[in-house]
């Protein structure tokens, strides 16, 4: 789906339908960055604004990243398989950088 903007709240009803309409249309095969993203009024939440309103920062992404993983996409689609420790791995690289 789309992810949160922190546009005007005529934009952001707009956005919501999009997302409506990505998920009504691709049922389970669509992948929901909104919820994990968004506040309830539908604004990029702050622990993952880059500051522009717009961007994600590094945490937003790894939520992006996390839900791909969870979807299970890259087994179903690319073949890839143990996905799950790869990103175990991954994350934990990244835990000892930050």
């Amino acid at each position: 789906t789309t992810q949160p903007r922190n546009f005007e709240l005529h934009q952001i009803e707009i956005q919501r339908q999009v997302r409506a309409g990505l998920m009504e249309r691709y049922g389970s095969h669509c992948i929901d960055f909104w919820d994990v993203l968004a506040t309830p009024e539908g604004y990029v939440d702050k622990k993952f604004d880059a500051g522009d309103g717009i961007h994600l920062n590094d945490a937003g992404h790894r939520q992006l990243a996390q839900k791909v993983v969870e979807s299970n996409v890259l087994v179903e689609w690319l073949g890839i398989s143990r996905v799950r420790a790869w990103w175990d791995g991954v994350l934990g690289r990244v835990a000892r950088v930050i």
